[in-house]
């Protein structure tokens, strides 16, 4: 993914604190995966996720929708996902599939 420009830092004061897992649907360039999003755990609930999943969408103006998943047994990251904005489109026994349209 590395090779790949896939996979972004989330760096602060030179630090790296997390990172970002992205890549474009395959036929739709209109289409963005988070693959991942993860901060260090120590810095959980202080609002880096949150400016992170908008720097996202500001990096790439041209995604209009934007597409992940998660475990479903996963309470903290569901909430989070809602939290940002995200709808359910469906789950199964494994994950909940999420979505955001983008309106620009």
């Amino acid at each position: 993914m590395m090779q790949n420009d896939n996979l972004y830092s989330i760096i602060e004061d030179g630090i790296i604190i997390g990172g970002m897992l992205l890549f474009h649907d395959c036929k739709n360039k209109d289409i963005m995966y988070v693959g991942r999003i993860f901060i260090a755990p120590v810095l959980h609930k202080k609002g880096y996720g949150l400016e992170a999943m908008k720097l996202v969408e500001d990096m790439f103006p041209v995604v209009t929708t934007f597409k992940l998943d998660t475990p479903i047994w996963n309470k903290r990251t569901n909430c989070f996902y809602k939290k940002v904005g995200y709808i359910k489109m469906y789950e199964d026994e494994d994950s909940i599939y999420f979505q955001k349209i983008v309106k620009r």
